[in-house]
């Protein structure tokens, strides 16, 4: 009886540890780690991890983003983080909304290496829609950690047109249908006018289901092959602004104040004089119509003002 129990016994652990990996068995995945309603999965290598981290769309479980790229990074030993937009810190499910301090991720990435050794030099970050436009909005401050940004189906232009001191490449996977295409377009630019690598993945005809559904089993591996040969590169000497292109056309600035909290920060002297300000605390109507909706209206809004203002 007792030879029983235990032989069950040992049958349940392996299947545990099975059902704990991921594709080909080379990951093993943690709920709740490093922070609550995140998703981890690590390498079974004891060798330093490239790191992954994930930002996921609004009002969406980090698991969406995590089920598909979980077993593609599982391939190449590649660690993922997805960590959930933090309630503990405000945050009510959308990252761009919420708009919080930057450190607050790099202190999870900090949590998952102590977890596991972490290659800081093949730190790369994928956002999806308004994670996405998270990024584009704090991206000097993230591109002192991460050595490739992947922006899919959002993006929005930082405040300033500073560049980084470590720039990071970039690679987009927009689609020309999504209503805040030209977004993406400004956020381009940015990276353009501060001299990056930028990959252009342009999805003709696509709005953003499409560009959601753009992320197969080509798509998603094509991307980790990119990120593969993206690491950290040396600081340059300092932040400075970098003027656009002379044959680039003007610049629209996104929004005037970060999409929670009251931030200023001078435009870059090529933009033209910022739109009145817009709140977008839209309560009911967000959650009638949803946010990228609503985005769309106030920018669409600012911009018919600004143009009322420059006549």
């Amino acid at each position: 009886m007792k030879r029983a129990l235990a032989s069950a016994a040992c049958v349940a652990i392996l299947v545990g540890a099975r059902l704990a990996q991921g594709a080909g068995g080379t990951s093993t995945r943690l709920a709740d780690r490093p922070c609550r309603g995140c998703f981890l999965s690590l390498p079974t290598s004891d060798a330093p991890a490239p790191l992954l981290v994930l930002l996921h769309g609004d009002n969406q479980s980090p698991s969406t983003v995590y089920e598909k790229w979980r077993g593609w990074a599982a391939e190449r030993e590649v660690a993922v983080l997805a960590p959930s937009c933090p309630a503990s810190e405000g945050c009510k499910g959308s990252w761009w909304r919420w708009d919080g301090d930057s450190t607050w991720l790099t202190h999870q990435v900090e949590e998952v290496a102590a977890l596991h050794p972490v290659d800081r030099d093949r730190l790369w970050l994928v956002g999806w829609s308004g994670g996405a436009s998270y990024i584009g909005w704090r991206t000097q401050e993230l591109e002192r950690a991460f050595a490739a940004i992947v922006i899919h189906g959002g993006g929005l232009a930082p405040a300033s047109s500073a560049c980084p001191r470590s720039p990071a490449s970039v690679y987009f996977l927009v689609g020309d249908r999504n209503p805040l295409h030209d977004l993406a377009v400004d956020l381009r630019r940015h990276y353009d006018g501060c001299g990056q690598d930028v990959h252009w993945s342009l999805l003709a005809g696509a709005a953003h289901e499409g560009e959601g559904e753009a992320l197969d089993d080509k798509q998603g591996p094509a991307i980790l092959d990119w990120l593969a040969a993206k690491r950290r590169l040396p600081r340059g000497p300092a932040f400075s602004p970098e003027p656009a292109p002379a044959d680039a056309p003007a610049l629209t600035p996104a929004l005037t104040q970060a999409p929670t909290l009251t931030l200023e920060a001078a435009p870059a002297p090529a933009f033209p004089p910022p739109p009145p300000r817009f709140s977008l605390r839209a309560g009911p109507l967000c959650e009638a119509l949803g946010s990228t909706a609503v985005l769309a209206m106030l920018v669409t809004a600012a911009r018919r003002r600004g143009r009322g203002a420059a006549r």
